[in-house]
């Protein structure tokens, strides 16, 4: 690896966003693993979990499966699946279909109905006027609201909650993930609506508050080192709410603010290294 330290540098830029990711993953990874004190026998141990973790996995995923397990399968993917945000497993799996939709971690309830404010309800209706297959003839100001929703093995959660950190994303606000957009959820609420050829579609929408970009011409020198160098934006919010769609979520990310030519601002560096 010493050998490529002057490609790392100019690749990914300074060491601190980088160095120590994927020895730590690995040393959590192995420190999970139950050893009942018995060293001598670690690699078998180990081994033998491994083994039994793809068996599993492997099971679970054959679509074979009656619909009967359904709902054992997703308490195994709750409880057991780890935190994979960011590896070669979670760049793969993020192509197979059960991956990628959102979770639902409770079952919705007529308790979890609520009336959307105007203010959203108008963000709402200006979002499904820009969808071709979804009609605004009919728009229920109803919806159900989300506490926290998980997807592409993250959780996210509003500013409000007890793990307010779940509430940074970057986000994709243009459909195009290659200059995304930095804030701070507020609410997570679910909608149906219909489509113009008479079907039900249910969708999680997020809404949050933006960060401010930075003025016109004032340099990010970040911005160099896209993959872990992170993006600079003003430590303030946008007077106007943004609502988007749950798809349009890419991941947290990790900040610190900074002044720079006078200006307060927020270095956002993704947790996801995609």
């Amino acid at each position: 690896m010493a050998l490529h330290f002057g490609p790392f540098l100019r690749r990914f830029g300074p060491t601190h966003s980088w160095r120590c990711f994927p020895f730590e993953r690995y040393n959590g990874i192995i420190q999970k693993i139950p050893t009942n004190n018995r060293y001598s026998e670690r690699e078998k141990t180990m081994f033998t979990r491994f083994c039994m973790m793809q068996n599993l996995r492997g099971l679970f995923h054959d679509r074979r499966l009656p619909e009967a397990l359904d709902d054992v399968i997703l308490d195994y993917n709750r409880i057991f699946r780890a935190d994979i945000r960011g590896t070669f497993l979670a760049d793969n799996m993020s192509f197979m279909e059960d991956f990628s939709k959102e979770e639902e971690s409770v079952t919705w309830s007529p308790a979890d109905m609520m009336r959307l404010p105007t203010p959203i309800y108008r963000l709402l209706r200006e979002w499904i006027s820009k969808d071709p297959s979804s009609s605004l003839a009919v728009v229920s100001q109803a919806a159900y609201k989300r506490d926290q929703i998980s997807r592409l093995g993250q959780r996210f959660q509003p500013s409000s909650s007890r793990w307010s950190a779940n509430s940074h994303i970057l986000f994709d606000a243009t459909q195009t993930t290659r200059h995304p957009s930095a804030g701070r959820i507020e609410k997570i609420f679910s909608h149906t609506r219909m489509t113009k050829d008479g079907r039900e579609k249910t969708q999680t929408f997020v809404l949050l508050k933006q960060y401010s970009p930075l003025p016109d011409g004032m340099p990010d020198p970040y911005h160099e080192f896209p993959i872990a160098g992170g993006r600079l934006f003003l430590d303030n919010f946008l007077p106007s709410p943004v609502l988007i769609s749950i798809d349009q979520v890419v991941c947290h990310f990790a900040h610190c603010k900074r002044e720079i030519d006078k200006h307060k601002c927020v270095l956002a560096l993704p947790l996801d290294r995609n």
